[in-house]
């Protein structure tokens, strides 16, 4: 715990000095469970909202990266956050 509370003071004092936050995340069982089918991979809703909330600041460049399709990643872009950057390293 000693070094989440030191990266948790660099980031608020970071942020506090005119600095940002670049966050990537995978999709698929790192947001949403794990599932066999990555069709019924869901998104928890406090996840989503947490996700709209930190794509709205001003200091945070949010990211999501998948290995979906392009076209599925964007789908799902769209239903999380306007604006949202998202990646597909799948084909």
């Amino acid at each position: 715990m000693r070094h989440l509370a030191h990266i948790f003071t660099e980031l608020t004092e970071g942020l506090a000095g005119g600095g940002s936050l670049l966050l990537l995340t995978d999709y698929d069982g790192t947001l949403t469970p794990l599932v066999a089918d990555p069709e019924e991979a869901w998104l928890p809703r406090e996840v989503r909202d947490d996700l709209r909330l930190l794509a709205r600041s001003p200091w945070v460049c949010l990211g999501i990266l998948s290995g979906r399709v392009i076209g599925v990643v964007l789908i799902l872009q769209r239903r999380i956050v306007a604006g949202l950057t998202a990646g597909a390293l799948g084909g």
